[in-house]
């Protein structure tokens, strides 16, 4: 009887440091969520500074296209030259700026899918460690209730042996 009763006292005790140790886990996991977001936000961050930089060189370059203009009109004679010179750089600006867009698209887009990848993940074993909670729950009842039988089961044995 007492060994039986040290033995689910201990089991008791595991499972209770089996419940808390999942309950941690738990824990760490929505830390791990909660970084992945600010992880997203920060890019998004990024992206918008970005794209904000982005429209500042569009201004830029048209601020400095005018700026050409102005010149072209006074030196007509190498007015050709510098269209040429001045398109070439354009296409050229323009280029790397949808380059960078582009890239910075691909970016976002690829941290969007990590993201949620890391979500459904850390969802997943979100569930898997609630539903492991809930088994030791479950355990742990079943344990108190095999113990309180048994102790039915011993006053009984003990009011027949009298």
């Amino acid at each position: 009887m007492v060994f039986l009763r040290d033995k689910l006292s201990t089991v008791r005790i595991t499972l209770d440091e089996r419940i808390k140790e999942l309950e941690n886990e738990c824990i760490d996991t929505h830390k791990k969520l909660s970084q992945a977001e600010r992880g997203q936000y920060d890019l998004q961050t990024q992206l918008d500074l970005t794209i904000s930089d982005m429209k500042l060189v569009k201004q830029d370059i048209a601020v400095k296209t005018q700026e050409l203009a102005n010149v072209h009109s006074a030196f007509e004679n190498m007015e050709r030259e510098k269209q040429g010179h001045l398109k070439r750089s354009e296409d050229m600006h323009i280029r790397k700026v949808k380059k960078i867009q582009a890239d910075w698209v691909l970016r976002l887009e690829e941290s969007k899918s990590e993201l949620q990848e890391c979500e459904v993940t850390y969802a997943s074993r979100i569930k898997e460690l609630e539903s492991k909670i809930s088994e030791e729950v479950l355990l742990r009842r079943k344990l108190e209730m095999d113990v309180s039988c048994e102790k039915r089961y011993s006053r009984n044995m003990m009011v027949v042996g009298v």
